[in-house]
Order: structure tokens, then sequence, then C-alpha cells
């Protein structure tokens, strides 16, 4: 142990030293500690919800998206190039349209109605999907359903304002009958999405005549090294985007959210810091004269000022490893049995999801260290600044 480290551990557990320094020594750590505990909690927090939330938003909106068709062509050779591609899970062309549907005339709702292969529903989506003699049946979001006071084998209408024959022309409306209710949970789809069958979506959206897009599910591939791969094989005039690049402002928003809870639970620390901060002036004040002694004894004023800089280190490295490691433990157990319930008839998770990174954690122990070492190395000045005389004079 070198002689810092020794001095510093000694004049912070010494025996004699009094008890308002220790329980002021013991109440920063505790504070640290709290303050640390909060910011990984916190922050595995929100990133659990983030990652549940983009993981539904992703299964809905599929892995990746071609847009852009301006020919038959396009729509050709899009689908081939995907056909040949193993990491194609599948993939489904659709046609996209707002529209209003309605039941018996008395409930109405504007929907965005999305035509494709039905067949390819549940490959794509998720969701299943069958069919019915007569008439055509869709797939409607669980929250429309209740406001429309329908449910499966409800008979519905739907309009497409655009899309009116002439210039003077009733809308085109279409009845149908609801086959499959599914529940995403996410955002807003179950109220304004219906998936509709691509024949009558030909029908319905008169205006239409290529695909608005593709959506692609891709088999366990990261989505950002097929973009790149498929970019290199589609026509140059077709745009191949990510479900994050559709999404840009959700992901922003629950970014922020999740940096805003670090800024605003890093007052722990700062509160804490000033406890710290207080507990060191006291430990000060206390060897003053020891530190005058030291220093006519032939010791550099910076290894003085290093001693006190160890005592806090010895004190913040103290609380803030404490909270990190609660803090982790609490989330692997978390993780491992789903401890903490959530009501799932409100959200659609039954456990609070808690997720790390590496770079999380890393980022809470950095904030830490810094706001702690920044009250260290100010209140480390005052060992300096007492003459050494006065100091070898000082009395308690």
């Amino acid at each position: 142990m070198n002689l810092k480290m020794k001095l510093a551990s000694r004049f912070l557990l010494s025996r004699r030293e009094n008890s308002p320094g220790k329980l002021s020594a013991w109440i920063a750590v505790i504070g640290l500690s709290v303050g640390c505990f909060s910011m990984i909690v916190a922050t595995a927090v929100l990133r659990g919800f983030e990652e549940k939330v983009t993981e539904r938003l992703a299964s809905i909106e599929g892995d990746l998206r071609i847009t852009g068709f301006t020919s038959e062509k396009n729509v050709t050779e899009a689908i081939t190039v995907l056909s040949e591609e193993a990491p194609v899970k599948a993939f489904a062309p659709f046609m996209e349209r707002k529209g209003l549907i309605s039941v018996n005339g008395k409930y109405h709702k504007m929907v965005t109605m999305k035509a494709l292969d039905t067949k390819r529903l549940e490959s794509v989506y998720g969701i299943p999907f069958s069919g019915t003699d007569g008439t055509f049946g869709i797939a409607a979001g669980r929250h429309l359903a209740q406001r429309l006071n329908a449910g499966t084998g409800s008979e519905v209408q739907l309009l497409s304002p655009v899309d009116q024959p002439a210039l003077f022309g009733l809308p085109l409306t279409v009845k149908g009958m609801i086959t499959e209710i599914f529940q995403t949970d996410v955002l807003d789809y179950d109220d304004r999405l219906v998936f509709i069958p691509m024949e009558i979506g030909r029908k319905l959206f008169a205006r239409k005549q290529l695909p608005d897009g593709i959506d692609i599910r891709l088999n366990g591939t990261d989505a950002k090294t097929m973009q790149a791969i498929l970019k290199d094989k589609l026509p140059s005039n077709l745009s191949l985007n990510t479900w994050k690049s559709v999404h840009p402002s959700l992901l922003n928003a629950m970014k922020l959210e999740r940096i805003g809870a670090l800024v605003v639970l890093s007052l722990i620390i700062i509160v804490s810091g000033f406890n710290l901060a207080s507990t060191l002036f006291l430990i000060i004040i206390r060897k003053t004269k020891e530190f005058g002694i030291l220093r006519a004894v032939g010791l550099e004023k910076k290894k003085v000022r290093s001693v006190i800089i160890t005592q806090g280190m010895l004190i913040g490295g103290a609380g803030i490893s404490s909270g990190c490691i609660i803090g982790l433990i609490l989330v692997w157990v978390q993780q491992a049995t789903g401890l903490i319930p959530l009501p799932s008839d409100i959200y659609f998770l039954n456990a609070v999801p808690m997720e790390l990174t590496t770079a999380d954690v890393i980022g809470v122990l950095a904030i830490s260290l810094v706001l702690v070492l920044g009250f260290i190395i100010i209140t480390s000045w005052k060992a300096n600044r007492i003459p050494l005389f006065e100091s070898l004079q000082y009395e308690k």
C-alpha cells in the first residue's frame, strides 16, 4: 500500500475519528449509491420499453420497405430480386389509402386501409387471416372493432373518398366482413389500421395503378446489412428504408426521454456530491495539524492534496460501485424472474421490461465519476490553502 492510500484510509477509518465525521461519510456513500442505483434502473426500464416498442413496431411494419415504384417493370424486378435472396423470409406488395369504415350506417371511423395478398399477412405481419365465401374478409384492430361495436362476423362498409369514378360521382364503397381482429398494442395501429385483400384494394383504390411499396420480413439478418445488399440489386429509382428510418421521430423521442432521465437523476449525484464535499471539509479541519506535520517533515503540497483526493475516491468509489452492483443485480433478477409485474390489461406486457447495454453502464459510471471527482478536486484545494505555521499551531 502506497503512502497516500495508507494515510487516506487511516484518516478515514481511524477508530479515533469522531462519530459525526463517520456518519457524514456513510450518508455520502448512501446518497451516491442511491443515485447510481436510480440511474441504472431508470436506464434499464426506459431501454426495456424502447426495445419492446420497437420490436412490436417492426412486427407490424416489416424490417425493410421498398417504395417509389414508377412502372410495372419496377415491381416485377423488385419481386424477382426478393425471391432470390435467402435472408428474405417473406415480402408483401401493398397499396395504402385513407378511407372510412362503417357498421350498419351507425358507427363510422377514419382508417388506413392496407391492401395486400392476404396469404402473406401472417408471414410478414404475424396476423392470421381467413377469407369468406360470397364476400371478402378484412382484418381490423381490436380498438377499432370496439369503437365500431363490431366483432368477428360483423358486416362493414369501406369507402374511399379520394377514388370517386367521376368529377361529381359518388365515392366507391365496398361491403365486407370482419374475419380477423388483431392486437399489436403499438401506437394507434389497433385503432386505425385495416388489412384488406389486394383484389378488393385494386377495385376500391381506382386511382392507384401500382403498389405503394413492398414490406419485407427478414430471416434473422440485420436490416442495415440487408439494406446495403439489396440497394445494389434493385433499380436505382427505388427507395429502400428500414423501419427505423420510417419512424425517426418516435425513436428520437424515446432516446431523448432516456437521456432526460439520466440528466434528472444525476441531480441525486450532485446533491450527494455536496455531502461528500462537506465530509472532506470536516476531515480536513480535524486533520489540519496532521497535514501540517506531514508538510513540515517534507511531504509536498501536491501529495498532501492527493491524500484528500484518495479519501474522496474511497468514499465516492464505495457509493458508486455499491449502487451500480445493486442496480445490475435488480436488472438481472427482473430479466430472469419478472419480479416487478405490470397490469396486462393496461400495458402489453406482464412485467416491467429491463434491458441494459455495456454503453449504458459505462455512461452511468462516467457521469457519476466526473461529478464526484469535480467535488473532490475542488475540496482538496482547502488542504493546501492553510499556511504551514497556522496548521502546526491549529487546535481542534
